[in-house]
């Protein structure tokens, strides 16, 4: 399968927000409120520059055209599966994801819906699978620090593209015509999540 050998163990890192600092909200408050560096990014969503494999050469020519590929698909599956984040967010998280991939050999020539698969496969399980694992590690800071302090921290909030993909894989809901139309099953669409978010790499 494709996407076997593309993940490495910074894909799994990444999915998993290893690198997402847990930090309650009177903290990243007070992380707010120091003097800017003049930083584009609070670095939040970068995955670690150590961690990540080499793209020299062949692998970039590799990482390129995937990224091209990639890019082509997101907005038709972006409006099949009603993600509300925009094509721009959605591009920077996949190429995010994409940077975790390592390329050794020539990428696909695939239909244009097998590229969309592969797309909601990576925003369902990387992207989203991200965004929950943050939220979580955030969710158990605020409740460390309520039971250290006693402040009180407003419920946890779901992300959006959390909510969004949960609703696309409802029984009947788009994602499931998008497999249809990739000429693709269930079960195959199962498999490149669970190779993204690292299921098949646990006995690593």
């Amino acid at each position: 399968m494709m996407l076997d050998g593309w993940v490495t163990r910074a894909t799994f890192a990444y999915v998993s927000a290893d690198d997402v600092d847990a930090e309650s909200e009177s903290e990243r408050r007070d992380i707010s409120k120091r003097p800017s560096d003049g930083g584009a990014s609070d670095g939040e969503n970068e995955p670690k520059k150590s961690a990540l494999p080499p793209r020299l050469g062949y692998a970039k020519q590799m990482s390129d055209a995937a990224a091209s590929e990639l890019r082509r698909a997101l907005p038709s599956v972006r409006a099949a599966l009603g993600i509300r984040a925009s094509a721009l967010q959605l591009e920077r998280s996949l190429g995010e994801l994409l940077r975790t991939f390592f390329f050794d050999a020539a990428i696909p020539g695939l239909r244009p819906e097998r590229w969309a698969l592969l797309v909601a496969a990576m925003l369902e399980r990387g992207v989203a699978a991200r965004a929950a694992a943050a939220a979580r590690k955030r969710s158990a800071a605020n409740a460390k620090e309520e039971n250290a302090s006693g402040t009180k921290h407003d419920a946890a909030v779901v992300p959006p593209i959390v909510e969004d993909v949960a609703a696309a894989r409802r029984d009947g809901g788009p994602l499931w015509a998008l497999i249809a139309a990739a000429g693709a099953t269930k079960e195959e669409y199962e498999a490149y999540g669970d190779l993204i978010a690292g299921e098949c790499a646990k006995s690593w």
